[in-house]
């Protein structure tokens, strides 16, 4: 899973690829990358898709410290790749209520990618982003939510390893110490801003605090970012699951419609003129077009954005240009698909996000660049020593005073 190249593999028919955009709790800090919940739900699905000869590609594209917009909304294609079917939303340490103009910003990109793929939002159902969501899905866009608060209804539900005799031996690794009293992972809720209102629990959490990260085994040395606002394996473990049973149960909806398309049942809503797959087929690439087309005849709303002078200058410049036109992005964020799959460095080598991408140069070692191009850079500081952990970097170019006139290839 969370492979960088989209390349279809000979071996399958299609592909299905789920990319989630997010912060750094989503990005999995703090844990193994293929702990991250998009790495469990993609390997919960992948025999499943496979089965059916199609290659299922979980992508894990989140950015610490990133809000959705403007940049990653503007620069979708660039760090998410051009072929999507769903987009997970998933900003809840960075954006607020004060932040719904991005989801806005974010919907109607989504809406003019190429591949115009389902919004999915990790949230709740009163947060003012799943209200722009909503808006979208009414415009001709797909909308999902996962739905915070019944998440948390399933975490009250599970065994209190508190209470629990011999946890070692009733409970199983992905629930011993999850669950301590009225905490998670050892967290509670408190007023602290500095640490997104989640504190340790001292007294009754202990238990689940020491056991909240599982990286031990395979990096050695100190681990970063295990704060008490990221989410632990455990946490990442349930929503994998979760997300992993969700789209098992719509790919098996997906089946019957598919059956009941081939073999209607007497007075079936869609009546097909031709019922052979191709014929199904180009109905249903039909049906998307006209969603899409509904979409782009649509008007850009910019209602959200919090002051009258940023919508006053949105009027002057044209909405839908920012809304609605193509983008060209050069970025050097990493996951970022134009960086794995060459683009960026015009190199044209597709690799792999995790061990055999072009990295650049160290800022501290760079040369005046003999080729007139301006280089791409990263800290070290910026790099944790045990691979196996997270993929996000925020990679720069560099130009330093003395070094003359440099340009770039764009895209």
């Amino acid at each position: 899973t969370a492979t960088g190249s989209t390349d279809k593999d000979p071996k399958f028919a299609s592909t299905f690829i789920w990319a989630t955009a997010g912060d750094s709790a989503a990005a999995g800090h703090g844990n193994l990358f293929d702990q991250s919940y998009t790495a469990v739900m993609g390997a919960s699905v992948t025999e499943a898709f496979a089965s059916l000869g199609v290659d299922f590609q979980s992508k894990n594209y989140a950015h610490g410290g990133y809000t959705s917009g403007p940049e990653l909304a503007l620069c979708m294609e660039a760090v998410y790749g051009p072929d999507l079917d769903v987009l997970a939303y998933d900003f809840s340490l960075t954006e607020g209520a004060d932040s719904v103009h991005h989801a806005a910003l974010w919907g109607d990109r989504a809406g003019v990618h190429p591949t115009a793929p389902i919004l999915f939002l990790m949230g709740s159902r009163q947060e003012r982003q799943w209200t722009e969501f909503l808006r979208h899905e009414g415009m001709g866009l797909g909308a999902i939510l996962m739905d915070r608060n019944g998440i948390q209804d399933i975490r009250q539900r599970l065994p209190d390893s508190s209470q629990v005799e011999n946890p070692e031996d009733e409970l199983p690794d992905a629930l011993r110490y999850y669950r301590c009293a009225d905490t998670i992972e050892g967290v509670k809720r408190c007023n602290d801003m500095l640490r997104f209102n989640l504190c340790e629990a001292k007294v009754l959490g202990e238990l689940c605090t020491l056991h909240k990260y599982k990286t031990d085994e395979t990096c050695e040395g100190n681990v970063r970012f295990q704060e008490t606002w990221h989410p632990g394996w455990k946490d990442h473990n349930l929503k994998g699951r979760l997300l992993g049973y969700f789209v098992l149960d719509a790919l098996e909806e997906a089946l019957v419609q598919l059956d009941e398309y081939r073999s209607p049942e007497p007075g079936a809503e869609v009546a097909l003129d031709d019922r052979s797959w191709t014929g199904i087929l180009d109905y249903l690439y039909a049906e998307t077009g006209a969603d899409v087309a509904t979409f782009l005849q649509s008007t850009p709303s910019f209602d959200s954005w919090p002051s009258e002078d940023d919508k006053n200058t949105l009027l002057e410049v044209g909405p839908s240009i920012l809304f609605r036109k193509p983008a060209i992005c050069h970025t050097a964020l990493l996951p970022a698909q134009t960086r794995y799959d060459g683009i960026m460095t015009t190199s044209g080598k597709r690799m792999d996000p995790k061990y055999g991408f072009q990295e650049g140069d160290r800022k501290q070692l760079i040369a005046p660049p003999d080729d007139g191009i301006l280089p791409l850079a990263y800290d070290a500081n910026d790099r944790q020593t045990c691979p196996a952990l997270e993929i996000d970097h925020k990679d720069f170019f560099l130009v330093k005073e003395g070094w003359g006139f440099l340009g770039q290839i764009v895209p």
